[in-house]
């Protein structure tokens, strides 16, 4: 694979640092079943050092972690939404994360629950963390026309603003 210049961006936006694995469930998904595996591959690693085989068979964690190590784990993810083949499941579980909820449509009955999950996730976020989750969307529609349906209202709804 050639070199993703916007893996430097995700890098020096998203320092790598150990994570520490305790409470990571704490917050939303203390009955996730599968929680203490997950636990134990991130534990003591950094966002690099992260099996990402594991982590995108199990990304459906990312709807059951924390804010604080949603956000220690989302670079991995970024990444792997540009190296994974979309068809993988790390854009079924992110995208909808990355997505700011509508109170209308099919899961509007969700709306409050999902806002405020939402306003977590954004808000312990820097600016140049939200810049490089925006080019990391924009990257991702340019790979995968076919699959733009799905990041596009991500962009479009919340991230655009943070376009350069």
């Amino acid at each position: 694979m050639k070199h993703e210049p916007l893996l430097d961006e995700i890098k020096e936006a998203f320092p790598p640092t150990p994570i520490v694995a305790a409470g990571a469930f704490e917050q939303r998904g203390i009955a996730y079943c599968d929680g203490m595996d997950y636990m134990r591959q991130m534990d003591g690693k950094t966002w690099e050092d992260l099996d990402p085989q594991f982590f995108a068979r199990r990304s459906d964690g990312l709807s059951f972690l924390g804010t604080s190590h949603l956000v220690e784990v989302l670079p991995q993810y970024l990444l792997l939404l540009l190296v994974f083949k979309p068809t993988s499941p790390v854009p079924e579980t992110l995208l909808p994360l990355l997505t700011k909820p509508e109170p209308t449509g099919p899961r509007a009955h969700l709306f409050d629950w999902s806002m405020k999950r939402f306003e977590e996730l954004t808000g312990a976020l820097s600016d140049r963390q939200r810049t490089v989750v925006a080019a990391v969307l924009r990257k991702f529609i340019a790979l995968y026309p076919n699959y733009a349906d799905e990041a596009q209202p991500a962009l479009d709804r919340y991230w655009h603003a943070f376009e350069p």
